[in-house]
């Protein structure tokens, strides 16, 4: 007798194959099955070796269960003959014999054989490349399951629509669906509990979480080899192998692929990506001919099976082998073949992935133009992707920044090197929006512009290439079929002239790309360098009104360089500064020394202080000077952004940068609210802590200078003042009701790196404020306000791996989002006695002039103020303790200019309208 419909569940996913697990199911609480005629013909059919035999035996079946009224019969039968098409992959004949199977089973009240139906349904459109149908198929299964109380078949659909979730680039879904199967699996059945671990190793993987991923990938592995199950342990053993290459180490990796392969039997997909993950391995140990074998076996094996995504991997990796040989216009061949397989499966991330190495083949064959239009698109599509993780843990968005970021990098770097300065600062906004991201959980996804060429271009690529899809849909569909069917004449024809179509539009595809690079190579720079997009147009704006005579500074960190992209007052001067040479590494350990030596008053900051200037303002010190510019504002990058700007120091001149120009910062998407005027009269609220805390096991001294600096706030502008327990969360939201122009908050700041939701103002009744609970409620709540100013904030944080710089610009960030205007605080724990007398200072000078230059004046005027002068007040050192590095010089203090120490003035920067 055959066996009654079975679940061929999905339960592992994996980066290029999976496995999938038979749960037998018993009918002894749903409908009589079918009449014991229909029963043998469906076993008689399922005995037949031949494919085509069975499909005809089945299809005699379910005709002759249809003319005698057994419903149950023709279900099966629709059933079991979706099951042989799958086996040939024939995934959308496979659906549509799954589709009538689960309309027959409803209709008869099978609550269980419908589950089982829709899954195998949801599996096929899967495979067959119509993800959003497998997803509305897998949630319908979800819904007859419960209904049928199956928690193992919830448990393996669960894990089916986690893959499909991940093949969408929609990760916070598939670690939801993901980690629902776990839970139902948890005590019921241990391989269905090694099948999710791997799922979701597998999705911390691809986020870059390593060590995690191969945590739960030992877990699952220790499961399966208790169950004896060998392709479980194939799987998992390939799944080792991606992480620990990864991680550096593919000799190692080799070794569990080669233990893989030697489990997966007769699984032709498991093969294949073991296969291709072991061409990865070699490639990376330089063995570039062995890799070549290796990937075109998994090509055959993928293609041989109708693993279109697969495929498209596969091609990738062989292009990415062709690249490093020299030969890249092989590469651009096989991306173009991947990119079509992408478009037809709807693999965004995949896509977005080939574009980009599609960018690289062009930058190698020496076509910049048109490598950056594909850059653009790879840019666009990961903007699209970055919504989708709005709802995960930042740890998981830092790691997926990581893997986005070269596009952007790489995008904004051809851009300046064809002159293309406002597109480059254009794509270096988006950047900082997707690090404002990471940090906030928002972020607007803007999308990249495109010169007229480019969105020329693009348009005639995405028709081609849908027409080069559609056709090649048609004619695998006819190719598949034949397998199974005699062709009638009119198929016959119809797959003789698709297979001319096709071959004329790979042609017409081809000819195209090569027409383009011709065309994009013809192309002069200057009917491009000055294109009208938005960042341009509005940064040209405020440097030509602001007054001041400000000059803009974009500074790009790579790999070997600091480029300086400099907005003269006339937009026609918009050029690109001299590079200053410098590997990363060493410019990040740069950065971190100096700021050792500005946090720490005794040691002496000015040769570090010079060796930055001569890296970032030398280079453009004569084009400031033929513009009679008078002050700066900056947009930093990467480890730059640790950086007090104005404390560089001129070695020639012996003037620290804020002493020859005012600086201030700039976020991208504030532009042209940094020309409004301030009000005359302004009103002012202002908030402090006196008196120590503890939150956690974070403690927090009591900051006695606030008092004075808040007086003098009121005393100036008559500011309302909430001291210590009167500076709630409830008073803050009502100050702001009331539309003050100054909003002052001196307290401490707590920021972790990148984790809004851990990072926190504390309040004056001891409670911490959360960043994100903070930008929350305070939706447009800072409309109208001129300066928002956190004094005597925590805002440090170290260089290290998971920090880059991105976090400091952030809150101010999450204010100016919000509508302040400009936004004053501190690059480190400051001083008490001293930020007390620097902002009091400030909002003397403040009321007279702008609020640069009264942050200059403050500056200098603590920098260089006498005993006498400072009313007794003397330098005391901050609550926490500073890094100590022996190899700085050591600092003098002068006894006549107790604060002159950058520690004690630098760490205050402006960010926004300087007027």
């Amino acid at each position: 007798m055959s066996p009654r419909p079975v679940r061929y569940r999905l339960l592992l996913l994996v980066a290029a194959g999976l496995m999938c697990c038979a749960l037998g199911i018993g009918r002894s609480q749903e409908p009589q099955g079918p009449t014991a005629r229909i029963q043998g013909m469906l076993d008689a059919a399922m005995a037949l070796a031949d494919a085509k035999a069975k499909l005809a035996a089945l299809d005699s079946a379910v005709r002759a269960a249809r003319s005698s009224g057994d419903r149950y019969g023709e279900a099966d039968g629709a059933f079991y003959s979706g099951q042989a098409l799958k086996g040939l992959y024939l995934w959308k004949r496979a659906a549509v014999s799954f589709d009538r199977a689960a309309t027959l089973y409803r209709a008869i009240g099978a609550k269980r054989d419908l589950g089982v139906a829709l899954h195998e349904l949801g599996v096929a459109y899967d495979f067959g490349g119509d993800r959003p149908l497998a997803v509305q198929a897998f949630r319908d299964a979800l819904a007859a399951e419960e209904a049928a109380a199956d928690v193992r078949g919830r448990g393996a659909t669960l894990l089916a629509l986690g893959k499909v979730y991940d093949d969408l680039g929609q990760r916070s879904d598939a670690f939801d669906a993901c980690r629902k199967a776990l839970a139902l699996f948890e005590a019921r059945e241990p391989q269905g509990r090694a099948a999710a671990l791997n799922a979701l190793g597998k999705l911390h993987e691809e986020l870059g979480q390593r060590p995690e991923a191969l945590s739960h990938y030992q877990q699952a592995l220790e499961l399966f080899q208790r169950a004896a199950d060998s392709r479980g342990r194939a799987q998992t053993l390939t799944n080792m192998g991606v992480t620990v290459d990864n991680m550096g180490d593919p000799s190692r990796a080799i070794g569990l692929y080669e233990d893989a392969l030697s489990l997966w039997g007769s699984d032709r997909s498991g093969m294949a990506a073991t296969l291709n993950d072991l061409g990865k391995a070699h490639k990376e140990l330089g063995r570039l001919d062995e890799a070549l074998g290796y990937y075109e076996r998994a090509l055959a094996g993928r293609r041989e099976i109708g693993d279109r995504q697969g495929e498209a991997i596969t091609l990738n990796n062989i292009g990415r082998v062709h690249v490093e040989m020299g030969h890249p216009e092989r590469a651009l061949d096989l991306y173009s073949a991947a990119l079509r397989l992408e478009r037809e499966v709807g693999h965004r991330e995949a896509e977005a992935i080939t574009l980009r190495n599609t960018a690289y083949a062009l930058h190698a064959l020496k076509q910049p133009r048109l490598a950056v239009a594909n850059a653009k698109m790879s840019v666009a599509r990961f903007q699209d992707l970055r919504a989708d993780l709005k709802a995960l843990d930042p740890t998981f968005r830092r790691s997926y920044a990581a893997e986005v970021e070269p596009a952007y990098r790489f995008l904004a770097e051809r851009l300046i090197d064809l002159g293309r300065l406002a597109e480059a600062e254009e794509v270096l906004g988006l950047l900082k929006d997707a690090e404002y991201f990471q940090f906030t959980r928002a972020g607007k996804g803007e999308k990249i512009d495109l010169t007229p060429r480019e969105a020329a271009w693009q348009a005639q690529y995405e028709a081609l290439g849908n027409a080069l899809a559609r056709e090649a849909t048609e004619y695998d569909a006819l190719v598949q079929l034949a397998k199974t069917d005699t062709l009638t004449e009119e198929q016959v024809r119809r797959k003789a002239d698709l297979s001319d179509r096709l071959s004329a539009a790979r042609v017409t595809f081809a000819t195209f790309l090569k027409e383009a690079q011709q065309e994009f190579a013809a192309a002069g720079a200057d009917d491009e360098r000055l294109t009208a997009l938005r960042t341009s147009t509005e940064l040209a704006r405020v440097v030509k009104e602001l007054p001041g005579r400000p000059a803009a500074v974009y500074t790009l960190v790579t790999q070997d360089a600091v480029r300086l992209i400099l907005t003269l007052p006339r937009l026609t001067e918009l050029k690109d500064g001299q590079s200053s040479k410098i590997p990363f590494a060493e410019l990040s350990r740069k950065v971190a020394r100096f700021r050792t030596a500005l946090t720490s008053p005794s040691c002496d900051p000015l040769p570090l202080a010079g060796e930055l200037y001569d890296l970032l303002v030398r280079p453009i010190e004569g084009e400031l000077r033929d513009a009679q510019v008078e002050s700066l504002l900056w947009s930093l990058d990467g480890p730059l952004r640790y950086l007090p700007i104005g404390a560089l120091y001129d070695r020639d001149t012996r003037q620290f940068l804020f002493q020859k120009f005012p600086c201030s910062l700039f976020t991208p998407s504030k532009l042209l609210g940094m020309m409004r005027e301030p009000g005359a009269n302004p009103s002012a609220v202002g908030f402090g802590v006196t008196e120590p805390h503890d939150v956690g096991e974070v403690h927090f001294d009591g900051l006695a200078g606030v008092g004075t600096e808040l007086a003098t706030l009121n005393r100036l502008f008559g500011a309302s003042v909430y001291l210590d327990a009167a500076f709630t969360e409830d008073s803050l939201k009502n100050a702001l009701e009331k539309s003050p122009q100054i909003v002052h908050v001196a307290t401490h700041f707590q920021l972790k790196p990148g984790d809004a939701s851990a990072s926190f103002v504390l309040l004056g009744d001891g409670k911490p404020l959360a960043v994100t609970a903070f930008a929350k409620w305070m939706q447009g709540a800072l409309d109208g306000v001129s300066l928002f100013v956190l004094s005597a904030c925590d805002t440090a944080t170290p260089v290290d791996d998971e920090a880059d710089g991105g976090e400091l610009e952030s809150f101010a960030r999450v204010a100016q989002e919000n509508g302040a205007d400009a936004v004053l605080a501190t690059l480190w724990p400051v001083n008490d006695a001293s930020t007390s007398l620097l902002m009091a200072k400030f909002y003397e000078l403040r009321s007279r002039m702008s609020k640069l230059e009264a942050l200059r004046q403050a500056q200098a005027w603590l920098m260089g103020a006498s005993p006498g002068v400072l009313s007794g007040a003397v330098p005391q050192r901050a609550g926490y303790a500073t890094r100590v590095d022996d190899t700085l010089p050591k600092y003098t203090p002068d006894p006549e200019h107790p604060f002159a120490h950058p520690y004690y003035w630098a760490p205050f920067v402006l960010t926004g309208n300087p007027r």
